[in-house]
This record gives structure tokens, sequence and C-alpha cells, in this order.
């Protein structure tokens, strides 16, 4: 790296231009951890030369990038390269506490509320490109509901990106007993090959509820690492809805720690890969607390040359009695060229479990299946669509979200029809 360890030219452009002192020590910290740390090792996928560890944060746009916003959500957020471009919430809810707003807002207006929680934790284990996310961490979103408040329509944010490299951060706080559901678009403002370090830091409070469904569309050109966390207080549950379809090369992971008594998660996702994608996916849960549950349930559709790696692993610590957990996973390979590779994982230290398992499956389409639908007049094209369709319905059942539903099965058919 072109500065030194202790001078950092990013860290110190934040301290002067008058960033709070908290966050720039957090940052600082981060670049000397980094020193140490690796880049991840991955089971299956190798990234040494994907080059995400040379992605540098960019400016701040001179001029704003024209998106629409054609929503009846109480309250959105539309940002470029994190920095915000529009910012709407009902009356109702700002009378309520509830704040939707760039990080870089939050962080000068509601320091109390981002503060406590805003890179106060690390991945685990911790690595090189987490440690380059809490240095060059630069825009993205805030949501935050206090106790005991209740969103009834879906939050929705809309993350563009492009031109640049982009170190976006989302940050949600659910204090105790709140409720929400959280939309969140990823998406590509033209074909640029950037490198996006983005990470999600979800904090839930005894009781609370949050869906989170994200969509990710990004350009095929795309290089991205992207971990999402949430933090479990007692009886606080996740439901987690996954969309990856975009992006040319591209790490994810999903984790949860169960960390209060009673917490659980379920976990929902559907990737996607054609061309010459390569998609390493990740689902964790992390039982750190007695009586805790978790499910994970993901479908894969791959197709052309596309290559996939997908972990669903499930850890029960020692002394957390009477957890259960299920993983599931199941992949459709639409082509002889395309690769997946499933690797389910229990690593269980607690004698007093009420239920683990897990179930993966890769297999190709049936070619009877096909020929009967050929047969009938339907093209092939269409006949791989059907098929395809109803290998993700018993997931697309599970999921609430209309929207979401029919966005799955509109990039299922652009997957297709590549």
């Amino acid at each position: 790296m072109a500065q030194t360890l202790v001078h950092n030219a990013y860290v110190e452009a934040c301290r002067k231009r008058g960033e709070p002192a908290w966050l720039v020590g957090r940052r600082a910290d981060a670049w000397q951890a980094a020193s140490d740390l690796a880049l991840p090792k991955l089971e299956k996928t190798i990234i040494e030369r994907w080059g995400l560890e040379k992605v540098l944060p960019g400016t701040a746009p001179t001029e704003g990038t024209p998106l629409s916003r054609d929503s009846k959500a109480g309250a959105s957020l539309v940002t470029v390269n994190g920095w915000e471009q529009d910012a709407h919430i009902d009356q109702a809810l700002r009378t309520q506490g509830v704040l939707l707003m760039s990080l870089e807002r939050a962080v000068a207006e509601h320091p109390e509320i981002v503060e406590p929680y805003l890179l106060t934790r690390p991945l685990a284990p911790d690595h090189l490109l987490a440690a380059l996310h809490r240095t060059y961490l630069q825009g993205g979103h805030l949501l935050y509901v206090p106790a005991g408040v209740e969103i009834d329509l879906p939050v929705e944010m809309v993350s563009a990106l492009g031109g640049q490299d982009a170190y976006p951060h989302t940050l949600v706080v659910l204090e105790r007993g709140a409720r929400a559901t959280l939309v969140h678009t990823e998406l590509s403002i033209d074909e640029s090959p950037i490198g996006v370090n983005s990470a999600v830091e979800a904090y839930l409070g005894e009781g609370a509820f949050l869906r989170y469904a994200v969509v990710q569309k990004l350009a095929s050109q795309v290089r991205a690492f992207q971990p999402r966390l949430a933090h479990l207080d007692r009886d606080a549950r996740i439901e987690w809805i996954v969309v990856q379809a975009g992006g040319g090369r591209v790490v994810t992971t999903n984790q949860t720690l169960l960390e209060g008594e009673g917490a659980s998660a379920e976990s929902y996702a559907v990737f996607l890969g054609a061309g010459h994608q390569i998609l390493d996916f990740q689902t964790k849960m992390n039982h750190l607390a007695s009586h805790t549950t978790s499910d994970i349930d993901s479908k894969g559709v791959m197709t052309d040359e596309a290559k996939a790696a997908y972990t669903g692993f499930t850890e029960i610590r020692k002394g957390a009695h009477g957890c259960a957990s299920w993983q599931k996973e199941k992949t459709l390979m639409l082509s002889d060229s395309c690769r997946v590779d499933l690797i389910p994982a229990l690593w269980i230290y607690d004698d007093d479990v009420q239920k683990a398992g897990h179930a993966a499956a890769a297999g190709q389409v049936n070619p009877e299946q096909l020929y009967y639908l050929m047969s009938r007049g339907i093209r092939q094209k269409d006949a791989l669509l059907l098929l395809v369709t109803g290998f993700l319905a018993t997931i697309l059942d599970r999921i609430p979200l209309a929207q979401i539903r029919d966005q799955i099965a509109e990039l299922a058919k652009e997957t297709i029809a590549r």
C-alpha cells in the first residue's frame, strides 16, 4: 500500500474536514489492523487476482445523477455511490422518531444514535477486506426505529453505483419492540468496471423484528465484496430475503449472530448466475444463546459458464442449550459449462439440541420434462422458464413481498434469455 500504516491519506482527509474524533479513531484503528490481516480464504473461490484490496474510495458527485423515485412508501432513500440524492419520510414517522437518511448526514446530525454502533464490532473472523471497509467507509444509509414503533409499509432504499469505486455502509438500528420491513435495491448507473466494498450492519433490540430484503443487480463488470451482519438481542427476529443476480465477481456473506435467548432468524436466498459470473455466497447462523432458532432456505439457477460456491454454515456454541436449526440448498444447472459447489456445514458444540440438519443438492434440468413441454409446442426458452419457475416456487411461496417475488421472476427470465 502506498501510504504507511500509521498515516493514511484518506483518514487524514476525514480528520481535516471535521469528521468526529470517534469515527476518525475507528478508521485509524482499522487501518492499523489491516497490516496483520490477509484476504479472506474461501473454500472454492480464489479472489487474489480480483484486486479488491486495491479499491479506493471515490469523491462526492459534483452534480446529481437523475434517478426516478416512483414509490408510495412512507419512507424512501436514494443514494449514488453512497451519497444522498433523494430522501422522503412521512411526517407521521418523523413524529415517532424514525430516521432515514444518508450515513454521512446521520453522523453529523445524530451522533448519539450512530456512535454506539458504527464500526464498533469487526467481522468474525476479521480479514483485510473488512478492515479496509472500516478504514474507507464512505456514505451509505441509516434506518433508525425507536422502541415500540411499528412501520406498516416497507421502507425503500436504492443504492446506485457507478463511475468510481465505492465503500457504502448501511446501518439499521431497531430498538426494543420495533418492527420494520426494509427493501433495498442495489443497481448500476453505467457499465463501468468498478470495485465495491459495501457492508450492512443491523442491530435488533429485545423483541424487535426486521424483514430485510435486498435485490442486487449490479452491472456485469463490477467486482464486489458485500458482507451483511445482524446482531439479535433476546426474542428478536430477522427475516433475510436475498436476491443475488448482478455483478461479475461477487463475494457475499449474510451472517446472523443470535446473541439473546429466544432470538430467531430465517434466510430465504435466490442466486442467479449467467455469462461468466463468479459468485461466492455464504449464509451463516451463529447460535450464541439458548433456545435460539434458525432456518436457511436457498436456491440457485446457473447457466452459460457461470460459477458459484454456496456455503450454508450453522454454529451452535457450547452452553447454547435447546437450539434448533435447519438449512437447505438446491441449485438448478441449465448448461453443461456452468458449475456450482454446495458446502453445508454444521458446527455443534452443545449436546442439548432440539434439531440440527442440512440438505444440499444440485442437478441438471430433467430432459424428459423439457421434452414433454416442447412436444406440446412450447419453445425451448419458454419451457426452461416454466421449469425454473416451478423450481423456485417453494422459496417464492415463503417470501411475503409481492414486489420481490415479481423481481425474482423477471430476473430469472432475463437469466434464461441471456
